[in-house]
C-alpha cells in the first residue's frame, strides 16, 4: 500500500486529487480481479467515473491491468513507490502442463489474459473450447494440456 508520504505529495501535484485517491484506494485493495462495477462501489463512486480515472492511471504508467470482457479486470501493477516498475511475471495468465513434453522435465506453457484466442489458432481449436477448459469445465486439453493455475488463483 501507498504510505510514504513524500510521494503521495509528489502524485497529489501532478495528477489531482480524484486519480491519486482512486490509486491509494486501489493500492489498498491490491492487485487482483475485479469488477469495475465492485470497485466503484467499494470507492463510493460511480463506474463510469472510476473507469476513466483507472484509464487515466495506466496512461500515467501509475497502474495495469488488463480487461477480460465481461468476465472483469485484471490489476496487476500498481505504482505504490516512485521507483517501482511492472514486473510481467505478474501479468496475469494461466499455466499448463504439456503432458506430451518429458515427464522428467514436463513443459509448462503460459497463456496471457488476452491472447487465449491466438493460442487457440496455434492449436488449431476454436476459441471457445479453451475458454471452456480455462474455466476448468475439461480436465484436460487434446488430452495434452492440463491447467496448472489461473489468474483467478491456483487449481486445486
Amino acid at each position: 500500500m501507498i504510505t510514504d508520504p513524500e510521494y503521495l505529495t509528489q502524485l497529489r501535484k501532478q495528477h489531482g486529487v480524484y486519480d491519486v485517491l482512486n490509486l491509494v484506494n486501489l493500492s489498498a485493495i491490491g492487485p487482483g480481479w475485479y469488477l469495475l462495477t465492485d470497485i466503484a462501489e467499494r470507492f463510493a463512486t460511480h463506474r463510469s467515473n472510476i473507469n476513466t480515472s483507472m484509464l487515466r492511471l495506466r496512461r500515467l504508467g501509475l497502474i495495469d491491468y488488463v480487461s477480460h470482457g465481461a468476465g472483469g479486470t485484471f490489476l496487476w501493477f500498481i505504482k505504490e513507490s516512485p521507483d517501482a516498475k511492472p514486473d510481467r511475471q505478474r501479468y496475469p495468465h494461466w499455466l499448463l502442463r504439456d503432458l506430451e513434453s518429458d515427464t522428467k522435465h514436463p513443459v509448462q506453457v503460459r497463456v496471457n489474459v488476452g491472447e487465449v484466442n491466438d493460442f487457440a489458432k496455434c492449436l488449431q481449436i476454436h476459441p471457445g473450447t479453451l475458454r471452456n477448459f480455462l474455466s476448468g469445465r475439461y480436465r484436460r486439453l487434446l488430452d495434452r494440456y492440463e491447467l496448472i493455475s489461473s489468474p483467478m488463483g491456483d487449481i486445486t
